[in-house]
């Protein structure tokens, strides 16, 4: 019999690795006449399980070959624990060959393991870990590569579209930005949040080929997301079933998509293009801006945005009733070796939960923790969706990026036709509108200087030259941010970078 470590453990137990690696002779497996089936005692990784989680997290460097090749998680980790606490004999277990060389690499960092035991003894064992769902990647959170994740969190204050540089950005800055971001989109083209100032930062330092490269990368990835297949040939019948019922009723769920963040990728690609002098990659670029734009209209197929400790105290309610539907010492549980088992072997919390409830329905644990948890529990369900319809000011907004987008590729008066003809069908457009042109004659002498305003989105921020004044550079930026701003109070950009 193979033992499981429960997925669910490693999500909430703490602590940290503490030895150092050593030469441990991995390469020694033992005869499998020497494995013990049945120990008393399983191996533990020292400080707890959720040290080995870090462990994994802190010396992984997840191959992008193969997060491109869609692997995220092996079904499990299968490997030796010898009775001196020496894991080794890591099996490829189905895992993308680039990916078992880095977790044979991170096995030889691994310290000792406190011994399985039989009647008192340490002995050799077959081990398994199962890695659904948050091992390998931050599951949780980014969805990324551990090491992507943390270079994200490195350059938030360079793809952070709320933030200025008032300054302009230096060379040393520009060059960080730069090399971190082309590792990002080398995982993950379609990550129009570091696609996108990445995109304008080559555009800004003059490299137009580059960025017209990692824009239209991006827009190409959500294209593709945005197809939705109506045919479901080759599924079973059962879930094309389900699926064409799911599209029907508008529930239609397509993994990593939004619907403003194709926007934002659609006009970044079109703005790069523009700046490049490629006219018509930029025709061409404008109206497929203008025809997502379109499609979200008519589906306004938009995540709703989420709340960060919303999402966070769900998965502690969840973790808390795994811990005391696990402890013995919780007040009416009375589950059983087997019942412990099923609980275990979940490789999710949505299947722990259904064991649980399972249990509780058969009687095995009344606790009136449990069941306070499961009511909030259903309270947050309510309340949370991964998509919402769009309210009238969201709609609105797609109107005013449109005319955006018209006065960007066609000038004013292509804009001016759009908003008087839209006017006269609908009383709501009509009031957007003329709050509209009223902030646009504010601004009309920066509106006017178009190319000015086009540089000014198509570019991430004003690059300082090594020979420049302190005093240039500060006029450099103060000249920048005039038409930016001017864009800003006009139209809904920051609605679409949020």
């Amino acid at each position: 019999m193979k033992h499981l470590v429960p997925t669910i453990l490693l999500a909430f137990l703490m602590g940290a690795a503490s030895l150092s690696a050593q030469d441990l002779n991995r390469d020694s497996i033992p005869p499998a006449n020497t494995m013990v089936a049945h120990p008393d005692e399983e191996p533990e990784y020292p400080g707890d399980y959720y040290a080995l989680n870090n462990f994994i997290q802190k010396n992984l460097i997840y191959p992008a070959e193969a997060w491109r090749a869609g692997e995220r998680e092996p079904g499990a980790l299968r490997f030796i624990i010898r009775a001196d606490g020496v894991a080794c004999g890591l099996q490829p277990s189905g895992m993308h060959p680039t990916l078992y060389e880095e977790m044979k690499r991170v096995f030889s960092l691994m310290p000792r393991w406190i011994p399985a035991k039989k009647d008192g003894r340490p002995v050799n064992v077959n081990y398994t870990i199962p890695t659904a769902p948050i091992h390998l990647y931050d599951y949780w959170d980014t969805a990324m590569p551990y090491h992507v994740a943390d270079a994200m969190k490195k350059i938030k204050r360079y793809t952070d579209e709320s933030k200025d540089f008032r300054q302009g950005l230096n060379a040393t800055e520009a060059e960080e930005l730069r090399e971190q971001a082309e590792d990002i989109v080398g995982f993950t083209p379609e990550n129009v949040a570091v696609a996108s100032p990445l995109a304008r930062l080559l555009a800004a330092q003059g490299m137009h080929q580059e960025a017209i490269a990692v824009a239209d990368s991006c827009t190409s990835r959500y294209k593709l997301m945005a197809t939705i297949d109506t045919d479901y040939e080759g599924y079973p019948e059962e879930f094309a079933r389900l699926f064409r019922q799911m599209e029907k009723e508008g529930n239609y769920f397509r993994v990593g998509y939004d619907g403003r963040d194709n926007i934002h990728a659609a006009l970044t690609y079109a703005l790069v293009c523009d700046v490049s002098g490629n006219d018509t990659l930029t025709r061409q670029a404008y109206a497929q801006t203008l025809g997502v734009i379109t499609d979200r209209m008519l589906l306004q197929d938009f995540r709703k945005p989420g709340k960060t400790y919303a999402n966070d105290m769900y998965r502690q309610l969840m973790e808390e009733k795994i811990r005391l539907a696990l402890s013995p010492r919780s007040l009416g549980n009375t589950l059983g070796r087997s019942d412990v088992n099923d609980v275990l072997e979940t490789h999710t919390y949505g299947d722990a939960m259904r064991v649980i409830d399972r249990k509780v329905e058969e009687g095995k644990i009344n606790n009136a923790r449990i069941q306070q948890i499961d009511t909030q529990l259903k309270d947050m369900q309510k309340n949370h969706s991964f998509h919402a319809n769009l309210g009238n000011k969201d709609v609105l907004n797609l109107y005013g990026l449109y005319a955006l987008v018209l006065y960007l590729s066609e000038g004013m008066d292509a804009q001016q036709q759009y908003m008087d003809s839209l006017g006269r069908e609908s009383a709501k457009l009509e009031s957007y509108f003329n709050k509209m042109e009223r902030k646009i004659g504010k601004h009309q002498a920066e509106l006017t200087n178009r190319e000015a305003v086009i540089r000014s989105l198509a570019f991430l921020a004003p690059i300082n030259q090594a020979d420049g004044t302190k005093d240039g550079q500060r006029q450099q930026a103060k000249d920048f941010y005039r038409y930016r701003d001017a864009v800003k109070e006009v139209y809904p950009l920051e609605w679409l970078w949020e």
